[in-house]
C-alpha cells in the first residue's frame, strides 16, 4: 500500500444491530492534495485516471 494511489476500505457490521463500521487507509505521500489534483486533471482531460501517480513518491 506504501506509495500507491489507492483508498482501502472496509465494512463491518455489529452483529444483532444496524450499525454498520466503515474504515479507510490511504498513504499521504502520494493521496495527499498535489495528488487528487493531479488525478481530477488526468478526468477533467480524459486520460487515464493514475497517469503520473503510479511511480514511487520520491524522497525529500
Amino acid at each position: 500500500m506504501r506509495g500507491a494511489n489507492q483508498c482501502r476500505m472496509a465494512l463491518h457490521r455489529q452483529e444483532q444491530s444496524n450499525i454498520v463500521i466503515v474504515s479507510s487507509v490511504i498513504d499521504n505521500l502520494v493521496k495527499g492534495a498535489a495528488g487528487q489534483a493531479v488525478q481530477n486533471m488526468n478526468i477533467m482531460f480524459g486520460l487515464k485516471e493514475t497517469m503520473g501517480l503510479e511511480a514511487p513518491a520520491l524522497l525529500p
